[in-house]
């Protein structure tokens, strides 16, 4: 594909410089927790007790995890990989579950925001730049481009989703579009953090390695999958 050919810029090289000195500066933060005995590593070695202690709130601990997880996907302080790895330690597989209803929640309120106070509250929210980069491709590409934006990885899904809400495209399809785009992420993350704590962490390097990868690939081709959605697969030539 053509949007896998061209040769990064400076500013995408300082990109995946940023995001790498992020990853390593993480990366280093964990092993210094586990030298000194920290908050990561008690989650980590006492698992069973965290876990117990929510559970003993009954209902009000999904409910909580379900509240946070809207407000996530409304404010976007914290990436939706760090409410999908909790849900998954805490709930297991029904963390899915408790996810994607708060995303349900949160992309509803978004698309309600952006059709209820149009465009005025949008650019108080996102930058001119951003808004600017979607206006034409949304209105041309309609549902599909907002799909592809979700599904994949280091796009800015929360400008979409915003951007998308001043489109025609009815509510209940938008919320479709946002679930099942979002839906492979939210397994991921969730058998993430199932596997933290547990004795064989083999599934857990496997699956972080694998996001890490793939998120690393659609960061550094940010740019030339927006050109690619903007302009289209090139025709195919006519066999003669």
């Amino acid at each position: 594909m053509a949007i896998f050919e061209q040769k990064l810029s400076k500013k995408t090289k300082l990109q995946v410089f940023g995001t790498c000195t992020i990853i390593l500066a993480a990366v280093a933060l964990v092993v210094l927790d586990f030298v000194f005995k920290g908050p990561i590593s008690f989650l980590l070695t006492n698992k069973d007790e965290v876990v117990a202690a929510v559970k003993s709130w009954g209902f009000f601990g999904p409910l909580l995890f379900v509240f946070l997880q809207a407000i996530q996907t409304v404010i976007a302080p914290i990436p939706l990989s760090t409410t999908g790895i909790v849900g998954g330690y805490i709930f297991g597989w029904i963390g899915i579950l408790w996810t994607t209803i708060g995303s349900i929640i949160g992309f509803w309120t978004i698309f309600w925001l952006s059709r209820k106070f149009g465009r005025s509250l949008i650019e108080k929210i996102i930058k001119k730049e951003a808004l600017e980069k979607f206006d034409g491709i949304a209105k041309e590409k309609g549902a599909p481009f907002f799909f592809f934006i979700f599904l994949i990885p280091g796009l800015p899904d929360d400008v979409a989703g915003y951007i998308a809400g001043l489109t025609k495209i009815p509510i209940r399809i938008l919320l479709a579009i946002a679930i099942i785009g979002r839906t492979p992420s939210v397994i991921a993350t969730n058998m993430l953090g199932a596997n933290l704590g547990e004795s064989n962490i083999t599934p857990v390097v496997v699956i972080a390695t694998a996001s890490v990868l793939i998120f690393a690939i659609f960061a550094v081709k940010h740019n030339a999958i927006m050109k690619y959605l903007k302009a289209g697969p090139k025709p195919r030539k006519k066999k003669k």
